[in-house]
């Protein structure tokens, strides 16, 4: 030990050096380590979704939730089961002790899934299991509120059509997902009556509404060393248009569908609502990519937030409601704080040492 120090003192020049050198190493080495929120780790959770439209939550849970909940409970390992029972869905979340492995964990509920299944009611789909992963955790969410020269039926649409579709271009963005906010519908509420003596059923009437109403692919157009596509523009671009759509009947005739039907625009049910602070809005919430930066890409986020909250400052209000970067810029804020002292705390003691020393 005496050796090493007398041969720093002797030779400070290449000791401060040396020192700086493992400085410069590490700072590269710190601009190339890769930043997460969580630890890339695998967690004993699966998550089950299964749905049945139209069915209300008591009816979910009674005839889907419990049968599978009772398959569940036997599996190997499993520590806990939470289910959630809404309108046309149940969500169970299975969890396992730790050291069970989550690919084991995942081929036993598929298994037990499989078990179950028939039970369940005909027109309900087949569950699906997804495992459960520390990414699926948001970076970001962004609450849109409109403003009083505003509806949450505008809202939710320049949200998904415009302010969704800046935000996924950004790098580093891995999904963007709505929340809350109302969509609107066409309803076509037929007269049974009417419709029978015209010899019409409902799925009739609908499958010549889808019919009419798509775009059909009409080939390619090779003009010099450009590639055209062709479609068949058909999908009705106001309640006129299919009002007036021509109906074809048994005899050979037709007749124009607002004749037996009663056609609106309304509001589709709510299948999702988002309050803050006592204002309804709707949600964006925005998940990183795998092997980004969460820092870099919280940054661009917040820059792109701010040109959209001026360019649609007229219609919506938008704010920043969760930042998860944050969390990761505090801690290696505090690493570094701490890395100082520590390095402080050594000198001092280093130079009371030597003197004591000397």
């Amino acid at each position: 030990m005496k050796k090493i120090i007398g041969s720093a003192l002797n030779h400070p020049v290449s000791t401060v050096m040396f020192f700086i050198s493992l400085l410069l190493l590490g700072g590269l080495s710190i601009r190339r380590m890769p930043i997460r929120l969580l630890p890339d780790i695998s967690y004993p959770k699966i998550l089950i979704l299964t749905q049945y439209r139209g069915l209300p939550p008591d009816a979910i849970r009674e005839d889907i939730t419990i049968p599978l909940e009772d398959g569940f409970s036997s599996l190997k390992g499993l520590k806990n089961i939470q289910s959630i029972s809404r309108n046309g869905l149940s969500a169970i979340t299975l969890e396992f002790h730790w050291g069970t492995q989550q690919q084991e964990a995942l081929t036993y509920t598929k298994e037990a899934v499989d078990r179950i299944y028939p039970q369940l009611p005909n027109q309900a789909e087949k569950p699906m299991v997804y495992p459960y992963s520390p990414e699926d955790t948001p970076l970001c969410v962004i609450g849109v509120f409109p403003k009083d020269n505003c509806d949450l039926v505008l809202a939710r649409n320049l949200a998904e059509r415009d302010i969704k579709t800046r935000l996924q271009q950004i790098p580093g963005v891995g999904s963007v997902s709505l929340r809350g906010g109302i969509t609107q519908e066409v309803t076509v509420d037929l007269d049974q009556g009417q419709a029978s003596v015209l010899g019409l059923t409902p799925q009739s009437v609908a499958q010549h509404i889808e019919n009419y109403n798509q775009e059909i692919p009409a080939g390619t157009l090779l003009m010099g060393n450009m590639e055209y596509s062709i479609t068949t523009q058909s999908r009705f671009e106001n309640l006129l248009e299919l009002k007036e759509l021509a109906i074809p009947l048994a005899n050979q005739q037709t007749v124009e569908l607002d004749i037996f039907s009663d056609i609106q625009l309304s509001h589709a049910d709510q299948n999702s609502l988002f309050m803050f602070n006592d204002r309804e809005g709707i949600a964006l919430i925005i998940r990183s990519a795998s092997n980004s930066n969460p820092l870099k890409t919280a940054m661009h986020i917040r820059e792109e937030l701010t040109w959209l909250q001026s360019y649609f400052h007229r219609d919506v209000q938008l704010q920043l409601l969760q930042d998860n970067s944050s969390l990761i810029g505090n801690t290696l804020l505090d690493l570094v704080v701490s890395g100082l002292m520590g390095a402080l705390a050594a000198f001092f003691i280093l130079w009371i040492f030597l003197r004591h020393v000397n």
